[in-house]
Formats: structure tokens, C-alpha cells, sequence
């Protein structure tokens, strides 16, 4: 049976399903926004599901990837519900999909934070028609792009922490203090956000030969991933 995509009334009840990062976040968002919203996840006893159901249309999974189409056919799809998944690289022809193109952290976030990130929706034309009180901006993604799609937020996001991590860790062994790295590393965020490519910086952009050949020769002495990622992204100018 496939989910109903009608679009959802204004009063429309809507049940979280996930116990992670993003069902705490988007529970504490539609709490901030006064909307009807119930939560779940599989610790509870299945009893109390079914219960949520029959008062609740509208699911909303929040859970991994892995488990949206085994949870939807054991749960929802004898049900007449509307269901939305939150993945940005899975495509499951009976959902449609709704991902908020934002990172969360273990800290709730304010109002005003909330409410400027986009979505990305499959199946749908806007957030707003399964989500007519939420502010947030929409965007559409064809579902063969979803993969693309997703591996580069998780570039931007994971990836850019994961240099990070290395980088600060080894800058540490060099004499740099703990509190030295996050106004830098702030600053060239805010650079990127105020001029996009043009914030570009270093021998990369002045094509600095020698001294890119300086940093390849160095890293590739105390840590080959480094030297593996500072080589393709050279190459990428």
C-alpha cells in the first residue's frame, strides 16, 4: 500500500520516529514552533507505536538509512498514513523524502537557527505541502541524485571536520596552543560564507609552486592521508 501523498491540513498531528541527533532536533524545533508532535523510537514497546499511529497521520522517520524500508513494511504500510522519510541519499518509491541540509550537534539550536535551513525534497514539490507551519526554504532533488547529492554534504560537513581533527592534532605535536584553532578555523568559514571561491587563500591560490612543493614534501613524511587529500584538492584549482 502505497503512503498517501495528499497534502497535510494545517492541524495535522505529526509522530517522530527516531531516538538520534536528528529526531531530538526536529522535536525540539516543532516544540519551539507550538506543533502538534508526538515521538517514538524502537526502545518503546510496539504497543504504544500502534497507539501513536491512530492519533498521529503524518510519521516522520528519523531513523538510519538502513532501517526506513524494513521499519515502513513491518509498521506503516497497511496503514493509511502519509510518511516521510528524512534521508538524503536513499530513494524508497512508496515515501517521499524531506532532508534538512543542515549538521546537528548535541546542543539544541535556537529558534532563529532552525528556521534558515533548507530542505531538500523528493516526491514533493515544497516542504509546505506536507509541512504548511514550518518557514523553512525548499529545494527539489531528482531521486537518481540523491547519492551525488548526499556524498557531497557529507564532504562538506565530515569531511572538512575530519581535515580538521588531523590538522589540529598534528599542529598540537608542533607547539600550538589547544585554544588556537578554532577562531581560525571559524574565520575561514565565515570568509567562505561572505565570498564563496574568492575567499581562497595561500600558495594554492597565489599557484605558489615551491612552496606547495614544501607542504607536499613535509606531509608526506608525517601522514600520507594528508598529503593523499592536500594532492587532489591542489589539483582541483
Amino acid at each position: 500500500m502505497k503512503t498517501d501523498r495528499t497534502k497535510q491540513p494545517q492541524g495535522s498531528n505529526y509522530l517522530i520516529v527516531g531516538s538520534g541527533r536528528l529526531a531530538t532536533h526536529l522535536a525540539h524545533y516543532f516544540s519551539l514552533l507550538n506543533i502538534s508532535c508526538k515521538t517514538w523510537n524502537r526502545k518503546d514497546e510496539h504497543k504504544k507505536l500502534q497507539d501513536l499511529l491512530i492519533e498521529n497521520p503524518l510519521v516522520l522517520l528519523a531513523i538510519s538509512d538502513s532501517a526506513i524500508e524494513s521499519f515502513y513494511k513491518e509498521n506503516l504500510a497497511d496503514k493509511k498514513l502519509s510518511v516521510v522519510h528524512c534521508s538524503g541519499a536513499l530513494n524508497f518509491e512508496p515515501l517521499i523524502s524531506c532532508h534538512p541540509l543542515m549538521t546537528f550537534g548535541q546542543e539544541l539550536y535556537s529558534l532563529e537557527t532552525y528556521q534558515k535551513i533548507f530542505f531538500a525534497v523528493t516526491g514533493i514539490e515544497s516542504l509546505q505541502d506536507y509541512f504548511p507551519s514550518l518557514p523553512n526554504s525548499s529545494f527539489k532533488i531528482k531521486p537518481d541524485d540523491k547519492p551525488l547529492y548526499h556524498a557531497l554534504c557529507v564532504l562538506s560537513a565530515a569531511g572538512a571536520q575530519k581535515i580538521w581533527s588531523h590538522s589540529e592534532k598534528m599542529l598540537s605535536t608542533l607547539g600550538m596552543p589547544e585554544k588556537a584553532f578554532s577562531p581560525y578555523i571559524k574565520q575561514i568559514a565565515e570568509n567562505y560564507i561572505l565570498a564563496g571561491s574568492n575567499a581562497l587563500t595561500g600558495p594554492w591560490a597565489r599557484g605558489d609552486e615551491k612552496t606547495i612543493s614544501q607542504n607536499l614534501n613535509a606531509l608526506s613524511i608525517k601522514s600520507d592521508s594528508l598529503h593523499q587529500v592536500y594532492e587532489i584538492l591542489k589539483e582541483g584549482q
